[in-house]
């Protein structure tokens, strides 16, 4: 298979894992469900940035990354559980049943959503086991230096353009009318879900400390 091809195939692939749902999807829908456009927008940019340093830290320092791997696996798991448990938490207090139309106040500033967006993926620790799973057979050190950069661009584009477009589909007229009756509900299930992905990751980690 040659670059271009393995380029392409990495992409498809990469965008049907961006598709699955997971913390970053449950924040979108809780973002947007109670945000204008923008606001997610900022969201989908935040996640983005966060596969941008994760992409690149695999592909430029793949080999020193899985050298420290097991000091990551220690303590991500209990920083990413535990700012997953306090968005939950702080959801919950904050928690009301959205208007979604135009003229809806934003729940959250731009530039708070793009810190939840960076913060939720950045301290993922499944990402980085993702990225290094998925490009550890494909690099080497005779890769051409626009492959790596290529491979760089396309993850981070792809995760741009899927969470910009889940926000779009959100917000139009046919999802909303939908969505309206159940957005209480649909928030409360993210919101649990959101916090069980935390607690899952607070007990592995602890569970690893204690190993």
């Amino acid at each position: 298979m040659g670059l271009l091809e393995q380029l392409i195939a990495l992409g498809l692939f990469h965008w049907l894992m961006l598709m699955a749902p997971g913390p970053d999807f449950l924040l979108m829908l809780r973002t947007a469900l109670g945000n204008r456009l923008p606001v997610a927008f900022a969201l989908a940019a935040g996640i983005a940035v966060a596969i941008l340093w994760h992409s690149a830290l695999v592909v430029y320092a793949g080999q020193p990354l899985l050298a420290v791997m097991p000091m990551l696996q220690l303590w991500l798991p209990l920083i990413c559980g535990g700012y997953l448990l306090w968005i939950s938490v702080q959801g919950w207090r904050g928690l009301s049943a959205p208007k979604l139309n135009r003229s809806e106040q934003d729940q959250l500033s731009s530039r708070r959503a793009f810190t939840q967006g960076l913060l939720c993926n950045l301290l993922n620790p499944k990402a980085y086991l993702y990225f290094i799973s998925l490009l550890t057979g494909v690099l080497s050190a005779e890769m051409p230096d626009w492959f790596k950069q290529a491979l760089v661009a396309e993850f981070t584009l792809l995760a741009l353009l899927w969470f910009a477009l889940l926000a779009c589909l959100l917000r139009l007229r046919w999802v909303q009318l939908r969505l309206q009756q159940w957005a209480t509900r649909l928030q409360q299930l993210t919101l649990l879900l959101l916090g069980g992905f935390g607690l899952m990751l607070l007990a592995n980690g602890a569970m690893q400390q204690l190993a």
